[in-house]
């Protein structure tokens, strides 16, 4: 699987996966930094075959909404 990250600043980031050609699966997290590591706050992806996005509680991923 590729990876890319995009800084936004010190403390947030977008980090990208995907694989294929063209892209069959992908994730794009919205990262910060807390306490010296890097938590996702924001999850797009096709984990499952649908668009959807996930918020995060703290390191809980909540239910995933669809993502047009």
């Amino acid at each position: 699987m590729a990876e890319w990250i995009q800084l936004i600043d010190a403390n947030t980031r977008v980090l990208v996966r995907h694989e294929g050609r063209p892209i069959t699966a992908y994730a794009v997290m919205l990262q910060v930094r807390r306490d010296r590591k890097w938590r996702t706050i924001r999850l797009v992806d096709n984990a499952h075959g649908d668009h959807h996005m996930h918020r995060f509680d703290g390191s809980t991923k909540l239910e995933g909404v669809p993502f047009a």
